[in-house]
């Protein structure tokens, strides 16, 4: 692994473990996520509540189980992967024990609780900003770059919890 990262807005970085980046994500994807008063009644929301919580979960699962395996086996570029700015969001009937569903459920929630704008308003916050915008690049490149062998790396899928 390069010593070395490029992120999207062209700055240079510390490189960060794939494992290291899947769990800022996990932590901005946690906090995004709808909560119970946000979906209560709402059967559509309760679903996608439901969704949100099992790839949050299953994410989770994964950086536990298996971050020697995802820093050892797939190598991330020494600069950020270009990335589709119109990507269409993941399908809500997608199978989320196939790790890059999961991966990606969690990367659009992360995205959406990113602020690039933290780091201006709150001085004290800029280095963790940083640290979310790097992690962010480092997911999509792991996803865009590695989905297909992760999915097939990972054999052993954590149980949904419920």
């Amino acid at each position: 692994m390069s010593d070395r990262y490029v992120d999207s807005d062209g700055v240079a970085h510390q490189a960060m473990p794939f494992s290291e980046a899947l769990e800022i994500v996990h932590e901005m994807a946690s906090s995004n996520m709808l909560d119970d008063g946000q979906a209560m009644g709402a059967p559509e929301l309760e679903r996608e509540r439901s969704r949100q919580e099992e790839a949050v979960n299953m994410l989770h699962d994964l950086v536990v189980n298996y971050s020697d395996q995802l820093d050892g086996s797939f190598q991330p570029p020494p600069k950020a992967s270009e990335r589709p700015a119109d990507r269409e969001p993941l399908p809500v009937d997608a199978d989320l024990t196939v790790p890059s569903n999961y991966l990606r459920l969690c990367l659009d929630l992360a995205s959406q609780a990113h602020a690039s704008d933290a780091a201006d308003r709150s001085p004290g916050l800029e280095d963790d900003t940083l640290r979310q915008s790097q992690a962010l690049d480092v997911g999509w490149d792991l996803l865009d770059l590695h989905g297909p062998e992760l999915d097939l790396s990972i054999t052993a899928v954590p149980s949904p919890r419920f």
